[in-house]
């Protein structure tokens, strides 16, 4: 927009420009009226009513918890050594129902699973762990 239309909300830029060097003025003791103003950042709330994500279903590249099974693997946890399964992430299938000690591998990372933690794989493929409640 060019000094003198007005934006959407009715205001017109020259009265913004006022606006600016008047706070700038109280805040700094002094402005310069004639001088061109750059945006340099600007911040946007908005809200609307959106559709929901159908979130399509899991789908892994295993049938069932052994076949995610890649091995068992001595780790130090906690102070003392565990003997741990190590899964293969896109082969775990959906329910499948893990508790730790345990090791998650995936290409991009690595999810450990300590003592005292239980979990599942959502419909989504999602990781759920909760710390397992004392009795």
């Amino acid at each position: 927009m060019a000094v003198g239309e007005v934006s959407a909300d009715g205001l017109a830029l020259d009265s913004i420009e006022e606006a600016f060097h008047r706070q700038h003025l109280g805040a700094y003791g002094h402005s310069s009226p004639g001088a061109t103003l750059e945006l340099v950042n600007a911040r946007l709330t908005a809200y609307g009513l959106v559709p929901r994500p159908s979130g399509a279903p899991y789908r892994c590249a295993g049938d069932s918890l052994d076949q995610a099974l890649v091995e068992r693997r001595a780790v130090w946890l906690d102070g003392a050594p565990h003997d741990c399964p190590v899964w293969e992430r896109e082969r775990l299938p959906e329910g499948a129902s893990l508790a730790g000690p345990a090791i998650i591998e995936e290409f991009g990372a690595t999810t450990i699973v300590p003592p005292g933690w239980r979990g599942a794989v959502d419909e989504h493929g999602n990781l759920r762990f909760e710390r397992e409640t004392r009795t």
